[in-house]
């Protein structure tokens, strides 16, 4: 018994929300978890079907003038390009505007609108033949505008009820039960197209997803070090060269910042590998706390790390440098075998310039490296920053 409840739950639940993964919540189905990209084709194919309704209209006020002598239709096609055109001028603005909420409800409005429209049609403009025009829009609707299909059966019911209700008030006993026949059956189809656009929408979201997560795991696979989360050398070696480039382009100046930690070897003979891999984990995580859109910081190789920046990043080098390098001494991770503290600390290096023609990066990581060496000499646990 509770088998076939959870069956019943999941099957509701597939087809009211398109829960393609048999979640049973409705904040994991497809609706709930894409809510934006649904909005954002919802309006943009209410303002493709107002541009569409509009030409027909033009085509229809036209064609009453000289075919159909019949002013009904001719008012009717009139106040629907009016109607139409206010809806595309609304929805083109609610897109504008990134309105979330109008964005949501201007497509259902939309919907109903054309559900009236379409029963009008087939009831009083159709009196003596069936409601195909109510019964066109009524399938479309489900295909058409994306909403959960639980939300757009009860629309599209009701839609139906008010038309069947018209047809028995205006037609013959014949043609209102044809439109019983066709209603009903037209509705089921609907339903039944509604529930597999949507799960073929659904599943070609999440299946976009997953790519996009895959992609994104095989970029920070290849660009990023996966022990310390910093970016690896491989990415230092096209980003740098892309900044340096840009910064050559605009006359900016370009500045390299090299660290190495004091006596690493050292620690790892005498502490393991693993504690080292603990240190660099550390230190990673430390460093990434001065990341910015204009300084980004690598691990360059072994205890070797590396910070890129230009522009006016660069005249705050020697302090970027200096936080970088405290920030590593403020872990306090003994070191009692450094030849430079009792604790692990790194020294640093810098070089800025503007970089001139026949330059290129690796001029400015060997500055760079050269002044961290002098550091290093100098005792370690220091900053020394050059410049042109």
């Amino acid at each position: 018994m509770n088998r076939l409840k959870k069956g019943i739950k999941s099957f509701f639940y597939r087809w009211a929300f398109s829960d393609i993964n048999g979640t049973c919540d409705k904040k994991k189905s497809y609706f709930a978890q894409f809510s934006d990209e649904i909005d954002k084709k919802n309006i943009r194919t209410v303002k493709a079907l107002t541009i569409c309704m509009q030409i027909i209209s033009i085509v229809m006020i036209f064609a009453t003038f000289t075919f159909f002598p019949y002013a009904k239709i001719r008012y009717l096609y009139e106040v629907m390009f009016i109607e139409q055109a206010l809806i595309y001028f609304i929805a083109d603005y609610i897109e504008k505007k990134q309105a979330r909420m109008g964005m949501r409800l201007l497509p259902v409005l939309y919907l109903i609108v054309m559900l009236i429209f379409g029963a009008y049609v087939g009831t009083e403009l159709s009196d003596e033949e069936s409601a195909v025009v109510f019964f066109v829009i009524l399938t479309v609707s489900q295909m058409v505008i994306i909403m959960p299909p639980l939300y757009n059966t009860i629309i599209s019911d009701v839609a139906l009820m008010v038309c069947l209700w018209g047809s028995h008030t205006l037609k013959n006993h014949e043609f209102f039960q044809a439109d019983v026949i066709n209603g009903l059956g037209v509705f089921l189809l609907s339903i039944f197209l509604g529930y597999m656009v949507n799960n073929i929408r659904a599943e070609e979201s999440f299946s976009r997803r997953k790519v996009e997560e895959l992609n994104q795991s095989l970029l920070r696979l290849t660009n990023f070090d996966q022990l310390t989360g910093l970016r690896n050398h491989r990415s230092f070696i096209t980003e740098a060269t892309e900044l340096f480039d840009r910064a050559r382009e605009k006359g900016e100046k370009f500045g390299v910042i090299v660290l190495d930690i004091d006596s690493f070897k050292a620690y790892n003979d005498n502490y393991g590998h693993m504690k080292g891999n603990e240190v660099l984990s550390a230190i990673g995580e430390e460093f990434r706390r001065h990341e910015s859109d204009n300084v980004r910081i690598y691990r360059f190789g072994g205890e070797e790390f590396a910070a890129v920046m230009s522009g006016d990043e660069c005249e705050r080098i020697d302090k970027l440098a200096d936080s970088l390098r405290t920030g590593v001494s403020a872990l306090a991770i003994p070191h009692l075998h450094s030849r430079t503290d009792r604790i692990v600390t790194v020294s640093a290096g810098g070089y800025y310039a503007v970089p001139k023609d026949g330059n290129a990066a690796d001029c400015f990581f060997t500055k760079a490296d050269n002044a961290m060496y002098e550091s290093k000499r100098d005792g370690g646990n220091k900053t020394t920053i050059s410049h042109d």
